[in-house]
């Protein structure tokens, strides 16, 4: 959600839906149909009886784990299976979203649940149903500990999706260092890719503005925009800065020099004093004039939030009468293409009435895109989101795509580790995973070793206007590039 959105979408959040009053306290069964059963309270054991919460496992096993590295090497590794919330007919597996505040990432939470029910409907994992305990971290760091430590109570096998923004970035460290639990999937904050049991999926944000810079480059070959950006950002996650600095330095190696940097809030209402210092200041100066033609400066726009907040950026770019060429990410959502207007491409606006398309880095083949349509995985996600949550699909977003990735590489991972399934053997088939085939990204491999961090490679896209009455569809222009 940050500056990070440019590269990998933005975040994907709006209908407020909080589990309950106390943070999702029962753990739920995802069963055939997508019914789900009360099995307890999320803090029991698994197992009747003692249970020691890391397991006792060796310190050969952890060496084994990382490579033989002692770099970044968890404590200790459960290999029980009591010990790993396992248990004859069940997988204990969990995970926290922010779905109370100024976002809502429980469409994140029902893609995950939606994957492990189609697996359950197939009769689950080597005889064992999945059940997914989640917790309502609320857009604050200290609730977003808070559900760490109700995965912890939890004893789950691993955290799968998680998407907390404010605090997430803060907690790999604790759940996969400190109590030994794998990570699977997560936004791509920049702690997710520095430890041996954190799996992510998705490129990292602070990885993104070379895939910035790739587009930027792009475009400069067939547009008289794209010289001179101002840029919007989120500011209110406390791992933005490294992600803007990572952007704005992949800039100036293609010899780009952003106008002005501007911070703005998610839980911010008007974005109208943003869009004037946008369009008005130049305060890194590269250039001196704001009138909009060809040439001027500002001349693009990169915008890095969520996609609400695109909304309110866009409703304040109408009021200012600004529309500059723009850049960003996660734009593709559908329950909020509408809300976007004419800032997603102005057909008549430009020189000679070239047109200007919004553009957009992915590193998942988008659905919106209509060519994308007979994609199997594409299929797959929205058929099992529409059966399972049906009135999440339009809310559907590149963090879904996330989610719905790290679920598979989760699973794939839980049938590899066998009948003896532990947080142990979990983490030794994660290891083995070569090449892996999500059917929308490029191929995901792990090791054993101090960090992991698979996927470098993006689809560029551009928005066309034209196309739908209902604020138009997004097309990749582009294959997977790869930096």
């Amino acid at each position: 959600m940050t500056l990070a959105l440019a590269g990998t979408g933005a975040f994907g959040y709006i209908t407020i839906k909080d589990l309950n009053d106390h943070g999702n306290q029962v753990a739920q069964v995802v069963g055939p149909g997508g019914t789900e059963v009360t099995t307890g309270a999320a803090g029991a054991s698994p197992s009747a009886g003692a249970v020691n919460p890391l397991g006792g496992s060796s310190s050969t096993a952890v060496s084994s784990l990382t490579g033989g590295s002692t770099a970044g090497a968890p404590k200790s590794v459960a290999n029980t299976q009591a010990a790993s919330g396992v248990t004859g007919d069940k997988i204990i597996t969990g995970g926290f979203f922010d779905m109370t505040g100024p976002v809502d990432s429980s469409v994140e939470r029902d893609t995950v649940k939606s994957y492990f029910a189609l697996i359950n409907a197939q009769g689950g994992i080597n005889g064992r149903k999945l059940v997914f305990i989640d917790c309502d971290s609320k857009y604050d760091a200290v609730q977003t500990h808070n559900c760490a430590n109700e995965m912890v109570a939890a004893h789950v096998l691993a955290t799968v999706g998680v998407t907390a923004p404010k605090g997430e970035n803060e907690q790999v460290s604790f759940l996969t260092q400190q109590e030994g639990i794998p990570w699977v999937g997560g936004l791509g904050t920049p702690e997710e890719y520095k430890y041996p049991l954190a799996y992510p999926v998705s490129p990292s944000f602070a990885f993104s503005g070379n895939a910035l810079a790739g587009e930027f480059q792009l475009s400069q070959k067939s547009s008289p925009y794209y010289r001179h950006p101002a840029i919007l950002y989120i500011a209110d996650v406390p791992w933005v800065q490294p992600v803007l600095d990572a952007i704005v330095a992949a800039l100036k190696k293609i010899g780009v020099t952003p106008t002005t940097i501007e911070a703005a809030n998610a839980t911010d209402g008007d974005y109208t004093g943003h869009v004037a210092n946008l369009k008005l200041k130049n305060d890194k100066g590269p250039c001196a004039s704001p009138p909009e033609e060809a040439g001027s400066c500002p001349d693009s726009l990169i915008a890095a939030t969520d996609p609400f907040s695109y909304a309110r950026l866009f409703q304040a770019m109408d009021r200012v009468g600004w529309h500059p060429p723009l850049v960003a990410g996660g734009l593709d959502k559908g329950n909020q293409q509408s809300a976007y207007g004419d800032q997603l491409g102005c057909p008549s606006c430009g020189t000679g009435g070239q047109p200007r398309y919004a553009q957009s880095l992915v590193p998942f083949a988008s659905p919106l895109d209509p060519a994308n349509s007979s994609n199997p995985t594409v299929q797959s996600y929205l058929n099992a989101v529409q059966r399972y949550y049906p009135s999440q699909v339009p809310a559907l977003d590149i963090y879904t795509q996330i989610a719905w990735s790290a679920a598979q590489v989760f699973v794939e991972a839980a049938k590899r580790a066998g009948s003896n399934l532990t947080r142990v053997s979990l983490v030794n088939a994660l290891n083995s995973i070569k090449n892996f085939n999500t059917g929308w990204s490029t191929p995901l491999s792990y090791s054993a070793g101090a960090s992991h961090d698979p996927n470098h490679c993006y689809y560029f896209m551009k928005h066309d206007p034209k196309t739908f009455d209902d604020g138009g569809t997004w097309r990749q222009y582009t294959g997977l590039n790869c930096y």
